[in-house]
Formats: C-alpha cells, structure tokens, sequence
C-alpha cells in the first residue's frame, strides 16, 4: 500500500462525511415516513374500533326498542343510548375528515338516526329496514377502513424495509471505512516501522564505520606519528651523548622533553581511540585500565565493580558497552560537576547489566523529559550509544534528579549456539601482547584526551 499523503487523506475525510451525512439524512427521512406510515395505520385501527363501539351502541338500542315497555322507557332508557350513538357518529366524522367516502356515509347514517328521537312505537318494519341500512352502512365503512388498513400496511413495511436497508447500508459503509482506515494505520505503522529500522540500522553501520576509522587511525598514529616521535628521543639522546658543545645538552633536553610529551600525547590518543586491550584481554581490564587514567586526568574518583566472576562478551557487546562507559564519564566531567562516580557492571547467563551513577547537579526535567520522548538534547555521543544499544535489543533509561543522574543499560547477551551460528563467539581470556599488557597513561594531561576520544 502506499503512503497516504496529507492531500488524499484530507479527501477521505471529506469523502467520508459527505457519504455519512447522506446516509444520515435518508435514513432520517426513512424513518420520518415510517412513522407517519404506522400514524395512519393506528389512525385506521381506531377508526374500526370506533364503527364497532358504533355498531354495538345500534344494537343495544334495538334490543331495548324492541322488548321494553314504551311508556315506562321512553323518559331515560330510550334517551341514554340516543346520545352514546351521537357522540359515536361525531367521534367517526373527526376521525374521517380526510376521506370523503367515509364522511359520505356517515352523513347517511346520521340522517338516517336522527327520527330515532321519535317515539319508540314507531319501530317495526320501517325500524327493521332503517337498522339494515345502518348496518349496510356500517358494513361499507368497515370494508372502506380494512382496505386503508391493507394499503397503509403496506406502505409502512415497505418504508419499514427501506428504512431497515438504509440502516444496514449505513452500518456496512461505516464498518468498510473503519476497515479502511484501521487497515491503512497498520500499513502507515508498519512502513514507519521498516523506516525505523533503516534508520537505526543506517546509524548502526556509520557507529561500525567510525570504530573502524577509529581503529585505523589508532594504529596510524602508534604505529606512524608515535614511531616518529620515538625516533626523533633516540636522535637527541645520541646528539646529547656525543655533542662537544656546552650549551647544545639544554637544548637536546628541551626537545627530548617535547618530543617526549608528544610521544606520550601520541600513544595515550591512540589507546583512548580504540585500545587494542579492549581486544586482546576483554572488557574487564579495558575499562580498569580506561577508568584509572580517566581518574588520574579528570580528579573524579571513580568507584569501579564487577560481579564475579565476570566472563568475556562477543565483541559487539564488549565495544558498545566499553564506548557508553566512556561517553558517560566524558559527560559526567562536561556537565555534571560531580567529583564521584559509580560504575557497577553485572554478567547474567542472559544479559549484560551496566548502572553508571553521578552526585552531580543532574539533568533538568523538560531535558531529560525531551531525550526520553524524542531525543532531542541528547548530543551526538549520548544518541549514538541509545542508537548502538537499541540495535542490539537492549534497555537504555535514565534516572536523574537533584542528587545526580543514574543511567540504566541492558543488553541480552546471546546463547552459545546463537553466537556460533553467527559467527561471533566469545573472545578468550588468555591472549596477550606487550602494547595491551602495558598502556600508556599520560598523567600530565588534565583529562582532555579522554573527553576528545569519547565525543
């Protein structure tokens, strides 16, 4: 799938709420139709029940006519139902106003009640045929209501199924958008996260690069610039030696002096840029080594600790750790103003666990707050190592507050077969050379060096 630019996703949005406001708009007309549908459909029934109260009225009048006695009924009995057929027949006439038929024939039967108010002896024959035509009356309206009511009920189920369909159609549209979209996040969510990983892997490859250029230019300078420098000590100790000049031994000791300075700059640059103890003997003694020089320089007392007992790592382990070590403890000099440090490092069969902790003045929340979310702020050094640790499946947290600061790293540490498979078994402990037995440690440099090697 690809990307959804601004501009279409904009379109979308309109698209879809047009289509949903015009959903929304005929199905509220569906279902307003369906309403007044089942209003006249009630309306119909209660018109039938109406022409049956009338109905039952005209037969208990035509019963009493008939078997009661006319002197004794005709004050009270006759004039009850009387009046409960009058209201019956005006109740109808309301109720009919829109049909014309209907109004039609319940004028008839009202013409045909109204000598009802004559003496109760005038009914016989004439009030026998005046009653079968109030029936045949009655019997044309209620075919009349029984054919609205078929007519109307059909109308209200089709609007019933109309509305019903436009219910459904709305549903399904709304689902497939959800669908749409939700499918859409996922493809934007997994392309940001191929992104991701390009990224980190880019960062990983030119973090490779520049230890590898480190590295070279390590052993330029040992094997180079420092071999200069010791060539030109060996010069001026046989000038000094054989010169018969007075004045010319201060100026050999002057330039020994230097030569020997720079020598010594020369080759602790070298170590501090990638010190091939850190290949040959480990870890363990490349950081010793690295923390008792940074302590010499830097006057911050560094308290060091290792779990026992502590094994070799794979190489890529070994070099990220030893670069976060040395990262902190640059920072901790720059920023901190802590004269103490902890390091605490502890091997797991499944995991590498480092803490390095300052007493310094901490990092100010919106900061620390800002490196957390987006890593901003956290300088080129300090995002390089979460980049180098996050691209070997580690945790990188930091703690810090008015007492100081506290990192947290992590880094799962492969099973031997794994580390077979791949190629990058762990170093053995024994092999040793003459240049990683014995470092060079410059005490007259104040600690610049160190903080050069690790930016």
């Amino acid at each position: 799938m690809q990307e959804l630019t601004p501009r279409s996703a904009w379109t979308l949005f309109i698209v879809s709420i047009v289509l949903l406001g015009g959903l929304a708009f005929y199905a509220s007309q569906s279902a307003e139709n369906y309403t007044d549908s089942e209003r006249w459909v009630s309306h119909t029934r209660e018109v039938e029940w109406q022409l049956a109260l009338l109905r039952s009225e005209l037969a208990i009048s035509a019963l009493q006519a008939r078997g009661a006695d006319e002197a004794a009924l005709r004050p009270a009995a006759v004039s009850q139902p009387e009046r409960k057929v009058e209201t019956q027949i005006a109740e109808i006439q309301r109720l009919t106003e829109d049909n014309p038929v209907q109004q039609a024939s319940i004028g008839k039967l009202a013409s045909l009640l109204r000598p009802a108010v004559t003496p109760l002896a005038a009914a016989g024959a004439a009030g026998n045929a005046t009653l079968q035509q109030e029936t045949s009356l009655l019997d044309q309206m209620q075919n009349e209501e029984e054919r609205l009511l078929a007519a109307r009920q059909l109308v209200s189920q089709a609007n019933y199924h109309w509305l019903q369909s436009m219910l459904t159609v709305a549903l399904l549209v709304v689902l497939g958008l959800m669908s749409f979209i939700f499918s859409t996040l996922l493809a934007q969510l997994a392309m940001r996260g191929k992104a991701e990983k390009s990224v980190r892997r880019l960062s990983a490859h030119i973090l490779d690069a520049q230890d590898t250029e480190r590295r070279r230019l390590a052993r330029e300078l040992h094997d180079g610039v420092g071999q200069l420098f010791a060539g030109i000590k060996m010069e001026m100790d046989m000038l000094k030696k054989e010169s018969p000049v007075p004045a010319l031994p201060e100026v050999v000791d002057s330039c020994q002096r230097m030569a020997e300075q720079g020598l010594s700059e020369t080759r602790t640059l070298s170590y501090l840029l990638h010190p091939p103890m850190l290949d040959e003997l480990g870890f363990q003694h490349a950081v010793r080594w690295f923390v008792e020089g940074f302590s010499n320089r830097s006057k911050i007392a560094v308290r060091l600790k290792f779990s026992e007992p502590f094994q070799r790592l794979p190489k890529q382990v070994e070099l990220v750790l030893f670069r976060v070590i040395q990262e902190s403890l640059a920072n901790i000099h720059r920023h901190s103003g802590s004269l103490e440090a902890e390091i605490n490092v502890a091997e797991q069969p499944e995991v590498v666990r480092i803490s390095i902790r300052d007493y310094g003045k901490g990092i100010p929340e919106k900061m620390l707050r800002n490196m957390e979310q987006t890593s901003a702020g956290a300088g080129v050094g300090l995002g390089g190592m979460r980049e180098r640790i996050s691209e070997l499946d580690g945790r990188f947290a930091i703690e810090s507050g008015s007492g100081g600061t506290t990192l947290h790293i992590s880094i799962p540490l492969p099973l031997p077969e794994e580390s077979a498979a791949s190629g990058d078994s762990r170093p053995q402990a024994n092999a040793t050379v003459e240049n990683a037995l014995n470092p060079p440690v410059d005490d007259t440099d104040p600690g610049g060096l160190a903080m050069v090697a690790a930016s």
